[in-house]
């Protein structure tokens, strides 16, 4: 596999370019930026919620934390992590670990991390655990802005 065909048809909708860093195999965010020699900073990862209302994705930098009280008072929801059961069946095209942080590409709301907003580029999971896909800051900000955002992270 390369990259995850929900999400190259979700580029090619949007008319943007796609740009994919292949790397050695890898099983998270963090280590596909290691193996890449890319500042982590650049390297983006998806972290899936759920509440009664549904699914909702969060974008933030590879070396921060999730938080979580934080994404609930941006949001005003009741948000809480995804168990990866489910992620199987909302990735049907991606493998465990690999999931793209673009969740509008899956039909959900991505809020993303105030702290993207300064960054020159972007790789995220392309859907396997080889490929990363790269953005321009302009693409992801063009990605990006209809999207909720806010300090939703903690730096390790």
């Amino acid at each position: 596999m390369s990259m995850s065909p929900t999400l190259e048809a979700f580029m090619e909708s949007k008319h943007l370019p796609v740009h994919l860093l292949h790397h050695k195999n890898t099983e998270t965010a963090f280590d596909s930026a290691i193996t890449s020699h890319l500042p982590l900073k650049f390297m983006v990862k998806g972290v899936v919620l759920e509440d009664e209302l549904g699914f909702m994705m969060a974008a933030l930098p590879a070396d921060s934390h999730l938080d979580l009280a934080q994404v609930r008072q941006c949001t005003g929801r009741d948000l809480k992590l995804v168990d990866e059961y489910d992620l199987v069946e909302l990735f049907r095209d991606c493998e465990i670990g690999a999931i793209p942080a673009l969740g509008q590409a899956f039909g959900m709301t991505t809020i993303w991390d105030d702290q993207l907003a300064f960054s020159a580029r972007y790789f995220i999971e392309a859907g396997d655990h080889e490929n990363l896909l790269e953005l321009s800051h302009i693409d992801f900000m063009e990605l990006m802005k209809t999207m909720p955002h806010g300090q939703i992270s903690l730096i390790h």
